[in-house]
């Protein structure tokens, strides 16, 4: 087949013409710099997750998280929580926006010494309070879950110095004390 000379225009609407060039560069050097500024960071994520370039929108995903702080996560989360025309996601990667999400909750107190209209912005927003609420509910949940492990030890295992067992939610963590063999351990 003859190829013609002529060009081909790809029309991608609704984001800049700078934003492009970054994922262009991308896609051909595999390496570029990313924006300064957190609400073009944001914007090269959505853009890269819409050409599903998710090394890019890996490497924008984990700046953003880097870079969130008490000044900037109600911003974050006021202008990019609310749904997409259609309802159906936001657009946040979940990621990020349970990231910033976390955040918020965590450093609620430090977030209202800086920003004393806070609550004003954030109910501003349909759903966002909501949505606070929610995950801060579901992390409580999800913290408070604590799996319950025995563990049994042959009877030439024990030994009369005392073993110091620290339980964290994720299982045990730690075994201290009298020298013991693993081995023997086992799950009840």
């Amino acid at each position: 087949e003859e190829y013609d000379d002529e060009k081909i225009h790809l029309k991608i609407i609704g984001h800049e013409i700078y934003m492009i060039k970054l994922l262009l560069e991308w896609i051909y050097s595999g390496d570029i710099i990313l924006p300064t500024t957190m609400n073009e960071v944001i914007k090269l994520s959505e853009l890269s997750e819409i050409f599903m370039i998710d090394d890019l929108t890996n490497r924008c995903q984990e700046d953003i998280i880097n870079h969130v702080n008490v000044d900037n996560v109600v911003e974050i989360l006021c202008n990019n929580s609310v749904p997409n025309e259609d309802h159906s996601n936001y657009l946040l990667s979940p990621i990020i926006l349970k990231h910033c999400k976390s955040f918020f909750l965590k450093e609620f107190q430090e977030i209202l010494l800086h920003d004393k209209d806070v609550e004003m912005k954030i109910c501003k927003i349909p759903g966002l309070v909501t949505s606070l609420l929610t995950h801060k509910t579901e992390s409580k949940s999800s913290s408070k879950k604590e799996r319950k492990v025995t563990f049994s030890l042959s009877q030439n295992e024990i030994h009369s110095t005392p073993m110091v067992v620290d339980r964290y939610n994720d299982g045990l963590s730690s075994i201290s004390g009298s020298s013991y063999d693993r081995s023997n351990l086992t799950r009840d």
